[in-house]
């Protein structure tokens, strides 16, 4: 991720954005947390603005901006962390990721010497891995909520949320995709790991469940319940078509393969979808393949980010790969742009990745609160201090359809339970 972001000629950041956002709308996602922006001082930050809706950006008043960063030095003061998640609508921060005890006490630190808790109704807590019954019961006192990501929690711990504790305590929960080295390709695909998940822990999610979590259910953490998330007169228009006119609806989304999204609109408008679905929907675009299925994309958007090159979706896939397939030329130029950023020095214009917590951006994805004084969360300085030479690799496929080695390394994991990762492979 640095190499990319840090050794940028200035042609990878809308290579990037462009891929990010097609990877989301090929799966039928039409809101995703946001693409960070920085200019390369590193003093201004703001969130790419493109086809889909970023949670971050939101469209005040009817969706509220949600938060996912936290000034450092208000993740690591109890009293400015609780300020912040009074203060804000929703705050998606990671919470707990892990299952030793060093992760639960990521949990712990949230209480202060009095016995208070900074849990507010706006915090979402993106996996909580480490959580247990009692934890999660604490949780519901104060009205917050989960964000399960199962098949990234299987494949990295061997272990996921206990949301059938989260459910028991009255806790909202929501679906995520989590990110691509151990996640699903996208949330349609996750939506098939929950059903797995599901049946083979005994955890007795329906279908109707499940879809929930990936759609009503973010819609009322983000509090944008009022406008999005079910299908209703005066909410705005953001579905999902798929192949098929029978069976139940629920079931049929989650069986569904990418090749099967025939039409996603956003706001009304389309932005993906057959070529014959976007010509009745008055859409048009960019022709792709998915798999051998043709199909059409639009990302044009008029308050688009105009700092940042527009490229089609075949271009940024040249540029992509080519990169990646380059990153040990790359490595020493995001090395030297990262010391120069650091240092003041760098007279690059324009805008950059902002790779949080991967690189100085003055914020956290997670509190950092002490506990019995030591400071909790991962130690993710150690952790870029080990980075070893870097090798090239293939750019990953936008879907499972067009990922050949998708499937046989699911099959192939170690950490997942025996027979879980066919299960999932057999719905493709």
């Amino acid at each position: 991720m640095s190499a990319i972001a840090l050794a940028d000629d200035g042609s990878l950041l809308p290579a990037l954005v462009r891929y990010v956002e097609a990877k989301c709308l090929v799966a039928g996602t039409t809101t995703s947390q946001g693409i960070t922006l920085s200019n390369w001082s590193g003093t201004i930050h703001k969130y790419y603005k493109g086809a889909l809706r970023a949670a971050e950006i939101g469209s005040p008043p009817d969706l509220p901006r949600a938060h996912s960063k936290i000034p450092d030095i208000d993740a690591e003061d109890w009293a400015k962390f609780d300020n912040e998640l009074k203060s804000s609508a929703c705050f998606l921060l990671h919470l707990s990721e892990g299952i030793d005890p060093k992760a639960h006490s990521h949990f712990l630190a949230l209480r202060n010497s009095a016995g208070d808790w900074a849990i507010e109704p706006s915090l979402a807590g993106i996996h909580c891995t480490a959580l247990d019954a009692t934890d999660f019961g604490t949780m519901a006192q104060h009205q917050a909520k989960v964000v399960w990501s199962p098949l990234s929690n299987l494949l990295l711990y061997g272990k996921t949320t206990d949301v059938v504790a989260a459910c028991a305590a009255g806790l909202t929960i929501a679906l995520g995709s989590d990110w691509s080295p151990s996640g699903s390709k996208n949330l349609l695909g996750e939506l098939k790991a929950a059903k797995v998940v599901s049946a083979h822990f005994n955890l007795g999610f329906s279908d109707y469940d499940i879809v929930a979590m990936a759609t009503r259910n973010p819609a009322a953490i983000l509090k944008w319940d009022s406008k999005l998330g079910t299908i209703a007169k005066g909410k705005f228009a953001d579905l999902v078509v798929v192949k098929g006119v029978t069976g139940d609806p629920y079931a049929h989304l989650i069986k569904s393969r990418e090749q099967d999204i025939v039409l996603v609109t956003i706001g009304g408008r389309a932005r993906y979808g057959t070529k014959k679905a976007m010509q009745q929907a008055g859409g048009s675009g960019e022709a792709l393949k998915v798999g051998r299925s043709a199909r059409v994309i639009d990302f044009t958007s008029p308050d688009q980010d105009p700092g940042i090159e527009k490229i089609t979706l075949a271009e940024a896939t040249t540029r992509l790969s080519a990169a990646l397939g380059n990153l040990g030329t790359l490595q020493p130029h995001s090395i030297a742009m990262s010391a120069a950023i650091a240092s003041g020095t760098v007279s690059r214009t324009g805008w950059r990745l902002a790779l949080d917590e991967q690189f100085g951006n003055n914020v956290q994805l997670r509190p950092r609160l002490a506990y019995n004084g030591i400071r909790t969360g991962p130690d993710l300085a150690a952790v870029a201090a080990a980075a070893e030479p870097l090798h090239p690799i293939k750019l990953d496929g936008l879907t499972v359809a067009d990922d050949p080695v998708f499937i046989d390394t699911l099959k192939s994991e170690p950490n997942l339970p025996q027979g879980l990762g066919a299960a999932i492979a057999a719905f493709y």
